[in-house]
């Protein structure tokens, strides 16, 4: 709110002047003068000791960009010198890896609001007259083209996401392949394409919130309409969509909305009065800037709040892992896998514990199947009655002695012939007693005249 063009209290004034965002304060090597390469910015962006030239205030954040890449790519080269038998150092280094990847494409896709709003001022102040100025343009361009590449790479993956989701085995492959980038897409709701991809709407409201910072700096007026209107936009989103998937961080993102808001009306308020010639610092302009103060003390103190929290989830669930593992040790049961892309992300563990009961079912039913269909491949056994019975057929396959033993060994069908010879062949000739010898009894299961062998 400081690049905005109106009357302020001197208090805010302070703050403004002495509000400082970058991570390391590594300046320029040699401190050139850019008064012959670049015209003289406004002062509106002169005094908060901003430059005209890309390369000079982006110079911090390159050498951030340029450490995280260093480690990873020492991370990657390490990797690959140690065996595949140190399972534990790779993997240690894999996280690393993965960790420092993930920390410079926030860098990068987290600070291209910065990266356009310099860009801007270098094209307005840039006089293309020596190499300084030449190179200083080709970089900012450079990385704008790599920030609004990795947008669409957002995009495209929520997209594969959604179609990966469908099927789990599917979505196990799309986790191998796109490991480095769960970042992307991770951490936010995944019922719906608009949801998962809040990181790309939120970095392109970023965006062009510079731009209409920078472009749009002598319409101070329009500026806030635009950016409050931006704001509504985000806090319906969040309420339709509701793109978090903890209530922690749907909390946080909350906080940081309504503060912005209320900034913006703040600030819309006093550039209202200013367009109506009311530039004195009455009580009126001296409360709204006081609310503006507070209201940044609130944004701090959140945020240190919402780290701690964070902090204190992530030595909490590393202490209940290692717990665990310690017990799972001592009765000896192994350990279960964690996921090495992101050990605070079990967004996979889910969809793993279904894939193998659905695998599991599906092979229970084709046990049964095969149970099914042996029943009714192998033919019925044949009664007392029917294998005594002197009207038997001779070539009923069911009265030969194991004339076919199937057996179903892990679907493998294995046929056995044992013998050939029928039944009747094998037993002696039958002796049927005399009318008056012959008995009469009937059992269960015999035939009512009692055959003697």
């Amino acid at each position: 709110m400081r690049y905005i063009d109106t009357l302020v209290t001197d208090g805010l004034q302070d703050i403004y002047l002495n509000w400082g965002t970058d991570l390391f304060g590594w300046d320029l090597p040699g401190s050139p003068s850019y008064s012959s390469d670049f015209r003289y910015l406004k002062e509106l962006f002169a005094q908060y000791d901003i430059d005209p030239p890309f390369l000079a205030n982006f110079w911090s954040n390159m050498m951030t960009i340029a450490g995280g890449l260093s480690l990873w790519i020492f991370c990657l080269t390490l990797k690959r010198c140690i065996s595949q038998e140190d399972k534990k150092i790779r993997s240690l280094l894999e996280r690393l890896s993965s960790g420092f990847l993930n920390f410079t494409m926030v860098q990068i896709y987290g600070g291209l609001d910065e990266i356009l709003f310099y860009m801007i001022l270098d094209m307005k102040t840039n006089r293309f007259n020596s190499a300084f100025s030449r190179i200083s343009m080709t970089l900012a361009i450079i990385f704008a083209i790599f920030g609004i590449f990795l947008i669409l790479v957002n995009f495209l993956i929520v997209h594969k996401y959604q179609k990966a989701k469908k099927d789990l085995k599917e979505l196990e492959a799309f986790q191998k392949k796109y490991n480095y980038l769960e970042l992307l897409y991770g951490d936010f709701n995944d019922s719906n394409y608009w949801s998962q991809s809040f990181f790309a709407f939120l970095t392109l409201r970023n965006i062009l919130s510079s731009v209409i910072i920078t472009i749009l700096s002598n319409y101070k007026l329009l500026q806030l309409l635009l950016l409050v209107l931006m704001d509504g936009i985000i806090l319906t989103f969040l309420l339709i969509k509701d793109p978090f998937k903890e209530l922690k961080e749907k909390l946080a993102q909350y906080y940081f909305e309504v503060i912005a808001l209320v900034v913006h009306i703040s600030v819309l308020s006093l550039c209202i009065r200013d367009s109506e010639g009311n530039t004195s610092n009455d009580s009126f302009r001296r409360g709204v800037c006081q609310t503006i103060i507070y209201v940044n003390t609130f944004l701090i103190a959140g945020s240190a709040g919402f780290m701690f929290i964070e902090i204190y989830r992530t030595i909490n669930k590393a202490y209940k892992q290692r717990k665990r593992r310690a017990l799972n040790a001592v009765v000896g049961v192994a350990p279960c896998e964690v996921s090495t892309i992101n050990p605070q992300n079990s967004i996979f563990m889910d969809q793993r514990l279904i894939l193998e009961t659905t695998q599991k079912q599906e092979q229970d039913q084709t046990t049964i199947e095969r149970e099914q269909s042996l029943q009714n491949i192998l033919p019925s056994r044949p009664s007392y009655s029917e294998r005594n019975s002197p009207f038997r057929d001779a070539k009923d396959p069911r009265l030969f002695r194991n004339d076919e033993v199937l057996s179903y060994q892990q679907g493998v069908h294995i046929q056995k012939r044992v013998s050939s010879q029928p039944r009747d062949e094998q037993r002696r000739p039958a002796i049927v007693r005399p009318r008056a010898d012959r008995q009469m009894q009937v059992r269960r299961g015999h035939s009512i005249f009692e055959v003697l062998e």
